[in-house]
């Protein structure tokens, strides 16, 4: 059953910012504001602060809002290019993570035909998803108009 509409939606952006080494990963987490749903547009005043954190396989699901057994942890991991060792989706995922990779997590809503064909993504009470962004078209080139326009603000 579908929260009120004017309930605020509970999202967070992940960034994966540098693996330290083999059983430690730094990450970037920001919470979604209130009042803001339109997450294609990746605005910076639509997020807290960047909180640090390290996480390790151990707490790494549990940063994401993910368990062992979640359809999104899965959901995830088949869109890895997987070898025969990761037969563990928690391992799998683990491994998978890089440097550069930005996640929502959260109540989010795809628009699309298909995780594999996402168009926009919007904060919508609900459902909880995980989805990659970085490598979503419609985002990476919106992120290059806010970065080219910074860059020619800055001069």
């Amino acid at each position: 059953m579908r929260k009120q509409a004017s309930a605020h939606a509970r999202v967070r952006r992940i960034t994966i910012d540098e693996r330290l080494d083999g059983d430690l990963v730094k990450i970037g987490v920001a919470d979604l504001l209130p009042g803001h749903t339109n997450l294609g547009d990746d605005a910076l005043d639509s997020w807290s602060e960047e909180r640090v954190k390290l996480i390790r396989p151990s707490t790494c699901l549990r940063s994401f809002g993910l368990s062992r057994n979640h359809p999104e942890l899965r959901s995830l991991v088949a869109e890895l290019p997987l070898g025969p060792e990761d037969n563990d989706p928690t391992g799998a995922f683990w491994r998978s993570l890089e440097e550069g990779q930005v996640y929502l997590a959260g109540e989010i809503e795809a628009v699309g035909a298909g995780r594999s064909s996402i168009e926009g993504i919007t904060a919508s009470p609900g459902a909880f998803s995980v989805v990659r962004i970085d490598r979503i078209p419609v985002i990476k080139n919106k992120h290059k108009e806010l970065y080219s326009a910074a860059l020619r603000e800055g001069r």
